[in-house]
């Protein structure tokens, strides 16, 4: 994290060493993602076998990014944000046949097996990207961006399918690097002044998180990856904090 912070540091400090007279603005991006992740080994029992599982999530959070204008159309944004990494709806399948939770490895004096039906990291991230904006009309704006994402872990939160000793929430808080993703946005954005709004929509090009010990044969060290498969939607709210001419 230590080396995450001093990174975000630096490039805040290229970017107001570039163009100096180049207009700055505060971005302000809530944002919805849906991803749909590849099925993986989870464990093994003796009834039922090999089970793999296949995820998917619906994640949220927000960013805030300072934006400067470099040259032309293009700027170069960095900033920070809360997401919400979800893996809320679970797929697992076995010779037995098919469920809707995973094996996890809970602390309990029970010599019983639990099982987890969704789970979420709370994170926090560090953004950097390019965006180019292309003026339409009626100070209507076509904004085209490429971004990358790192994420810090620093609470994790797993719902139980049954609990005999009680809550079906299990919570840690672990602090760790989680892992990172590239995306590809467009937005459509209406000018008024100084301030400018419109809807943003994401595509996730690249994924790559952390295996989680929480689960039998994971690691905090090991990690998983995928390409594309999901999309996201989103506000993007800009206030100017030099006037545009």
């Amino acid at each position: 994290m230590k080396k995450l912070v001093i990174s975000f540091l630096l490039i805040i400090h290229s970017i107001f060493g570039l163009a100096q007279n180049r207009p700055i603005s505060i971005e302000v991006n809530p944002l919805l993602k849906f991803d749909k992740y590849k099925e993986f080994y989870g464990w093994e029992s003796g009834i039922g076998g090999k089970h793999y599982v296949k995820p998917q999530g619906l994640s949220y959070g927000v960013n805030i990014n300072l934006k400067k204008a470099l040259f032309k159309d293009y700027s170069l944004s960095i900033g920070i944000g809360y997401f919400k990494y979800s893996f809320n709806e679970i797929s697992s399948r076995s010779k037995l046949g098919e469920s809707n939770a995973r094996l996890i490895d809970f602390p309990s004096p029970l010599f019983i097996l639990f099982y987890t039906d969704k789970y979420w990291y709370n994170t926090l991230s560090l953004n950097i990207g390019v965006d180019r904006q292309l003026k339409l009309r009626n100070n209507y704006f076509l904004i085209t961006c490429l971004g990358l994402s790192n994420y810090y872990n620093f609470s994790q939160h797993y719902h139980l399918t049954s609990n005999p000793e009680g809550s079906m929430d299990y919570k840690k808080t672990n602090n760790q690097y989680f892992g990172l993703s590239a995306e590809l946005g467009i937005g459509l954005v209406k000018q008024f002044k100084q301030l400018s709004i419109g809807p943003k929509i994401q595509i996730p090009v690249f994924s790559n998180w952390r295996t989680d010990k929480t689960f039998p044969n994971e690691t905090n060290s090991g990690s998983r990856s995928k390409w594309f498969n999901g999309v996201g939607v989103g506000i993007s709210c800009n206030y100017s904090l030099k006037k545009l001419k």
